[in-house]
């Protein structure tokens, strides 16, 4: 069933995704079912049922099967996540194998498989194979020419920045982070998202304005005051997306209190510096302004 989908690569680029399984198409149906019957089944099951096909399917020649191959790997990740910790090199190794592929939308499944995988595998994976992960994803950030692709390759790097955060589910320990892995790329990483909010904005693709500022929430909050060189590259753009996109439909709304978010991410991280305090009190006074105006009940 994870086959059957549609050949036109142009209206599958140009459509929005929306949450996994949600479809009445058989595609949509097996991606919906596989992660819950893998959860029923329990991993010794899962593995007996799947493995040989995952391998069948990601050697093959048909980016069809390819694709199901990736896409079935990081759906049963969560149910097979302790065999995946005890081979972690082999796990690793096929999860990282799909987004250097060919064929566009066996990239674009193949980096929905490592970013799933990076969650179950948090923070272990991170820290043993950042040096390969980081600048490849990097890099499809940067160099990938298809939109659709580069959002989900910045989606991808925020399960990848999520994983070096590690809460305590009681809030018993205080949470932990390894922002120092992080920082090592911080350079290439924020300019990567300053040009692609600018290509965003641009192109008024909210899919990738939104992800960018989803990432650049968790790395700000990760790598804290080290983000203040950064700063004022991206309030501009923040602004602009205020200034300029109406509160008419529920995604403008959505992406205005994305942006409103992300610019108190932006003021938390640097706000214990005292370069910023000028440059704060402008933007909390902007905001302000802004949060004075009425809202439509299904504004968030």
């Amino acid at each position: 069933m994870l086959t059957e989908c549609d050949d036109d690569l142009e209206a599958w680029a140009e459509s929005v995704e929306g949450e996994e399984g949600i479809g009445n198409d058989a595609h949509s149906a097996a991606v919906g079912a596989i992660s819950r019957l893998s959860l029923d089944m329990k991993e010794k099951f899962t593995l007996e049922a799947c493995g040989p096909l995952i391998e069948q399917c990601i050697g093959h020649a048909d980016w069809k099967n390819r694709q199901a191959g990736y896409l079935t790997f990081g759906l049963i990740a969560e149910a097979c996540k302790d065999h995946m910790k005890s081979n972690m090199d082999q796990a690793m190794q096929t999860a990282c194998k799909g987004i250097q592929d060919q064929h566009p939308r066996v990239r674009y499944a193949g980096l929905s498989c490592l970013a799933l995988v990076l969650t179950e595998l948090s923070p272990h994976a991170q820290t043993k194979f950042h040096a390969e992960l980081v600048p490849t994803l990097l890099s499809i950030m940067k160099e990938e020419k298809i939109l659709k692709i580069q959002t989900h390759s910045v989606s991808c790097m925020i399960n990848f920045t999520t994983g070096l955060i590690q809460e305590d589910e009681n809030e018993i320990e205080e949470t932990t982070k390894s922002g120092e892995i992080m920082t090592a790329y911080a350079d290439q990483l924020y300019q990567n998202l300053t040009e692609l909010l600018k290509k965003a904005i641009q192109e008024k693709y909210e899919p990738l304005q939104e992800e960018v500022m989803n990432l650049l929430n968790v790395s700000a909050s990760l790598i804290e005051e080290q983000f203040s060189k950064y700063f004022k590259s991206f309030l501009p753009l923040m602004y602009e997306i205020l200034d300029n996109v109406e509160s008419t439909t529920v995604s403008q709304m959505n992406l205005r209190a994305r942006t409103i978010e992300s610019i108190g991410f932006m003021i938390s991280a640097v706000s214990e510096d005292k370069q910023f305090v000028d440059t704060v009190k402008q933007v909390t006074e902007k905001l302000f302004v802004l949060l004075d105006q009425k809202f439509a009940d299904e504004d968030p």
